[in-house]
């Protein structure tokens, strides 16, 4: 039943990889572009909901806590995967 679930534990983190891989193509090469259509878009959102500058600092407070949660997910995640790897190289 363990070799079951490590099994299909290796599956799912195969499949997660390389969904997150193809999200993530050409992210390098246009990195700036990218940033910089992001905060545009971000800017007229602000301003069509005709936020306060209040309002805008907590949004981006918001969004800078969401980013070091991230941060901490996907080293638990490489962590994780590491030790899986581990796993599966021993010979039992």
């Amino acid at each position: 039943m363990k070799k079951m679930t490590l099994i299909a534990s290796v599956f799912f983190m195969m499949v997660a990889g390389g969904i997150v891989a193809q999200a993530g193509e050409g992210i390098g090469e246009h990195r700036g572009e990218w940033k910089q259509r992001m905060e545009g878009q971000m800017q007229k959102l602000f301003d069509d909901l005709n936020l306060s500058q209040e309002q805008k600092k907590m949004l981006e407070e918001n969004r800078k806590g969401h980013r070091e949660q991230m941060a901490i997910l996907r080293k638990n995640m490489r962590e994780w995967r590491l030790q899986m790897q581990e796993e599966l190289q021993k010979p039992e």
